[in-house]
């Protein structure tokens, strides 16, 4: 469901988007309704490439500060600090992405932008999928030991008499 409705508000953002530039007198600057897209020097393994290791570095940034032992309240701060890295090296090159809905809204009303569409949802998912791998080699979450009473029959029993089984 969070991942429908991300797509539903990217493209609810894009239509709004169409109808302030459209409707609303707002002017373009960006020519594209800020669409994801490269061009020369750029390629397409480029392109891939940066987006992939764009989104890794943020979502293990996301991944590493908000969990329980991580940066507490300086978390919001680390990964803002961290987009906007991102952003100000990335939209030069590609325009950013870090998010399939970021990049769906506005394509999906700047047709040129469908034919290069298809990098901005593959790599945020790739870079996704790496960051939590990385995360699990380099710093995996300590699990606490759970003590469960067991009857000698072997199953789950509250009286005396009983051993205890780590998990």
């Amino acid at each position: 469901m969070f991942m429908a409705a991300q797509l539903v508000g990217g493209i609810l953002g894009g239509a709004a988007l169409r109808g302030m530039v459209s409707l609303g007198g707002v002017h373009d600057e960006t020519g594209g309704l800020g669409t994801n897209g490269w061009s020369a020097p750029v390629h397409v393994g480029a392109a891939l490439a940066i987006e992939v290791a764009m989104t890794a570095l943020f979502v293990t940034v996301i991944l590493l500060t908000t969990r329980c032992d991580g940066a507490g309240p300086f978390a919001p701060h680390a990964i803002g600090l961290t987009l906007a890295g991102m952003v100000a090296v990335g939209i030069p090159l590609t325009g950013a992405s870090l998010n399939p809905a970021r990049s769906l809204g506005p394509a999906i009303f700047y047709p040129p932008a469908l034919a290069q569409l298809w990098v901005f949802i593959v790599a945020p998912l790739l870079g996704a999928a790496l960051a939590v791998g990385l995360i699990r080699v380099i710093a995996p979450v300590a699990r606490p030991s759970v003590h469960v009473p067991v009857h000698p029959d072997g199953h789950p029993h509250p009286h005396e008499g009983h051993t205890t089984v780590t998990a």
